[in-house]
């Protein structure tokens, strides 16, 4: 699983004030950690197992709150919505234009069809068990038509939302047209921004409207219970102290029932008896309801259980509503299962969710036999992953997940392991780790997780896990491909390392566990990928395979037990000279360097007490480099002797951290930097010795990465809202392409392409998969652009035109099919559209009456069956 900070810690720097509780907190998140890890991957960190979730959440508040866009007393909800707001204001909003050119593509998809990014929510037609939706914990509201075909074909439907944040998803029982999809995860932790509110469609998610805002429901809803005698009743689990949520119109008006309890993260109705409401909470049990949700009843502790009582999710046997069913996390793991047989009177613990491997109902997988305590299904993190639910037609079978799912046909008392993390992709028991969510539709199971949807017939015996078919949720902490752009290396939460072929529309899987920053380097081969901490590995293959440590050493390259005892971050901050020889990676206190590739580690550490959140190395100078750390940039210019002298220089106008730099390839005095808040962009012409925030339109929202174009000098900034890009240097700003979703992007990389004339913009998103953007649409390089296999654009006559006349564009379509002429100026804004018709193959040529325009350049494009060629025109006076 991934513990907080798993995804966002790459560009973590807090505060000077919090470098001690990081040094000494981050070793106890690795061992709930290895559950991310396919078949035999696990590593050998620690597993510390004494987690303080209360210090992690107090350091998650405080870094959000560091990152705020106006001042320091902003919450991520409010940032996330003044920064959907900028965005929408910026420029042309090109990228919020489904007809504009040019157009982000897509890059892989789910893992072999078979695990995607992590889901929060899952709902189901009431009149077709086929149509299936689910929420995307950052990647929005997905839906099929087909769960049972053997790669279900999944549809984004909520782009247009002003987040993708996803808590939960629910459709009404009685009108499959009716979706509610509730916004912000619960338990997401440290990596998950705040919600906008709950949002509800009238037309099955072709369109959504706000019906509750973060006043009424806060920034994170985990559960939405629509009452199926009643359409009008519709209950809300929140987070942030809104509490349980209960409309009795529709979700018009909205009013807070009184629980006795924390935040509710779990709601489960009586089936045949809606007065009778069960709400599990994040601490304190469960509390129950006769009246509708009238009043409330707090449950008394279960006998059989001791110590405190953590995150409490509720479900109830449908075929014996009396009985009702809990899954109990806690610190001390002395709860577990726990059941009501009264309607949630009295409760008593059927499995105390013991520590201790017990062979009478361990798996005998010799993978997990001696790794995991086969009875301790929430493995310490029920907090974080714990699931429940009831056969519909046996109110003994019960199924629960945690790391892996358990399946129980006495009530709780004795599980057998139905569904775990280490099988293979293709095995019938492989379900991914870290369960949130088990749901019945009908007698078929469905399960959530951090790999997406896994689905069983026959009540947790068998899964299937092709289900994910098209989705593209996988949350990217790094990204990069090789120079030619034939194949591309992300790192991702929870998922591992995927390698991509440039076009292909899956993903592959390269290396096992929680995978962050990867780099590959001007050769195409020699590659670098991260767990986490200090492991990173090394590849002389592209990616295909990976080295655990140099020819004899023992060690991992680029990692010794300094930089574990030094409590690096979770995803550490590192960057290569493009040659792959020179590494600076950045600990907790200090900048380590290596030389010669990280053949021989890192054992010596800069003289500097240093923790940065960024370091990057100068591509025109493999002696110099920079490091953010909070509002200032470290410049160090003998990165050959370790790094050994560091000489700081404040950013002023940065708030927060440092999250991405960048340089100029040929002059190491030209320095650019991203942060998460105050002004945002920064520049320096001195080599870093001084920051200025140039008079710009930049955005006022969240920034996570730099790269600059080195055939042109263009900047391109990956937001918490998609992209942005300046051709001056940074005094204006734009957004950039279509079909790019409004994402979180924590990654971006400029490519140089096969013909070197040819740049790809690569993005790595933390939602929604990775996209690139060739350049070319964007007229920046100026050639005609080749004929291929579906069409060829002739050269436009006259070229220059004047405006007192017209021109010719003339094009061929090898394939007939429906073909979109369209004409851009040069930021992307579509200004006319000439021709949008199903058109035959052959020649074609139309008239661009050129009086209409005014003088200047711009684009023509002509796409047809899924390529856009383009060609520039000037026309002047």
């Amino acid at each position: 699983m991934k513990r907080p900070f798993s995804s966002i810690s790459l560009r973590l720097l807090l505060s000077a004030a919090f470098a001690v509780f990081l040094t000494t907190s981050f070793h106890s998140i690795a061992a709930a950690q290895e559950a991310d890890m396919p078949a035999g991957t696990r590593s050998a960190i620690g597993n510390d197992t004494n987690d303080n979730d209360a210090a992690h959440n107090k350091a998650a508040s405080e870094f959000w709150r560091l990152r705020a866009t106006s001042g320091s007393d902003k919450s991520w909800d409010e940032i996330e919505r003044i920064g959907y707001e900028s965005i929408r204001s910026l420029g042309s909003n090109v990228s919020l234009k489904e007809s504009s050119i040019p157009s982000w593509q897509p890059v892989g998809g789910s893992l072999e069809g078979r695990t995607s990014g992590r889901l929060r929510g899952i709902a189901f037609d009431p009149q077709n068990p086929k149509i299936v939706y689910v929420a995307a914990a950052q990647g929005g509201v997905w839906k099929t038509d087909d769960i049972t075909a053997n790669s279900p074909v999944w549809v984004s439907l909520s782009d247009k939302m002003p987040t993708l944040v996803m808590g939960s998803v629910a459709v009404d029982p009685n009108n499959g047209q009716i979706l509610y999809a509730g916004t912000g995860e619960v338990q997401g932790g440290y990596s998950t921004p705040g919600g906008q509110g709950l949002f509800k469609s009238m037309d099955g998610g072709l369109s959504w409207n706000l019906i509750a805002s973060t006043s009424v429901v806060g920034s994170t809803v985990g559960q939405i219970v629509v009452d199926p005698g009643n359409s009008q009743h519709v209950l809300v689990a929140t987070g942030n102290g809104a509490g349980l949520q209960v409309s009795n119109d529709g979700g018009a008006t909205w009013a807070k029932a009184v629980t006795n309890l924390g935040d509710p993260v779990s709601i489960a109705m009586d089936p045949t008896d809606a007065n009778k409401i069960y709400v599990g909470a994040q601490s304190g049990g469960v509390s129950r309801s006769a009246d509708g949700g009238k009043t409330w009843t707090k449950w008394a502790a279960p006998t059989g259980g001791t110590g405190s009582i953590g995150t409490t999710i509720v479900a109830i046997a449908p075929s014996s509503p009396n009985m009702i069913y809990a899954s109990v996390a806690n610190g001390g793991n002395t709860y577990g299962i726990v059941l009501s047989t009264d309607y949630g009177v009295t409760w008593k613990v059927m499995n105390p969710c013991n520590t201790e491997p017990n062979p009478q109902t361990a798996d005998q997988d010799p993978k997990t036999a001696t790794s995991y305590p086969h009875r301790d299904y929430l493995h310490t993190q029920g907090y974080y992953g714990n699931a429940i639910s009831v056969n519909p037609q046996n109110s003994s079978q019960v199924i629960v997940g945690g790391i892996d799912v358990w399946n129980s046909s006495d009530s709780g008392k004795s599980l057998v392991h139905s569904g775990y993390w280490t099988a293979n992709l293709t095995d019938s028991r492989y379900v991914h780790a870290d369960i949130h969510g088990l749901k019945y539709n009908g007698n078929t199971l469905y399960a959530i997780c951090d790999g997406g949807v896994f689905v069983s017939p026959n009540g947790g015996q068998s899964w299937v896990s092709s289900s994910n078919g098209t989705v593209s949720t996988f949350q990217y902490v790094g990204i990069d491909a090789d120079p030619a752009f034939t194949y591309v290396l992300g790192g991702t939460q929870d998922n591992g390392a995927l390698r991509e072929g440039s076009h292909e529309n899956v993903s592959h899987f390269s290396r096992g566990g929680d995978a962050g920053i990867l780099w590959i380097a001007d050769d195409g081969q020699t590659a670098y990928s991260t767990y986490v901490y200090a492991d990173f590995q090394k590849s002389n293959d592209s990616g295909k395979s990976w080295l655990d440590s140099p020819s004899g050493t023992g060690k991992n390259f680029i990692s010794n037990q300094n930089l574990l005892n030094e409590g690096a971050l979770f995803y550490a901050p590192w960057d290569v000279f493009p040659d792959g020889t020179t590494v600076a990676y950045a600990g907790n206190r200090h900048i380590y360097v290596s030389t010669n590739g990280g053949n021989d580690g890192f054992p010596n550490e800069s003289s500097t007490s240093l923790s940065a959140s960024v370091v990057h190395v100068s591509p025109a100078d493999p002696t110099i480099a920079w490091a953010g750390a909070g509002g200032k940039v470290y410049r160090c210019t003998d990165l050959d002797q370790n790094g050994s002298h560091w000489t700081a220089a404040t950013v002023t106008g940065a708030s927060g951290s440092i999250n991405g730099m960048t340089s100029d390839p040929g002059d190491p005095t030209h320095v650019w930097a991203v942060s998460g808040g105050g002004k945002h962009f920064f520049m320096s012409v001195d080599g870093g010795a001084t920051w200025t925030a140039p008079a710009t339109n930049f955005p006022n929202l969240p920034c996570n990465s730099i790269a600059r174009d080195p055939s042109n000098g263009n900047l391109y900034v990956g937001t918490d809202f998609g992209v942005v890009y300046s051709t001056d240097q940074g005094v204006t700003w734009q957004t950039i392409g279509a079909n790019l979703p409004l994402v979180q992007v924590l990654t971006i990389k400029v490519k140089p392409g096969a013909d070197g004339k040819h740049p790809i913009l690569l993005a790595g998103t933390f939602g929604r998969g990775a996209y690139y953007l060739d350049l070319l649409t964007l007229g920046v390089t100026s050639t005609n652009q080749p004929s291929n296999a579906v069409a060829t654009l002739h050269d436009i006559f006259p070229n220059p035109a004047t405006q007192a006349g017209s021109a010719t564009i003339g094009f061929n379509l090898v394939k007939g099919g429906v073909t979109l002429v369209t004409l851009h100026d040069l930021i992307g804004r579509e200004v006319k559209r000439l021709a949008e018709a199903n058109m035959t193959a052959g020649e074609h040529t139309l008239k661009l009456n050129t009086s209409e325009l005014a003088a200047g350049t711009y684009v023509c494009a002509v796409t047809t069956s899924g390529v856009t060629l383009t060609q520039k025109i000037e026309v002047i006076k």
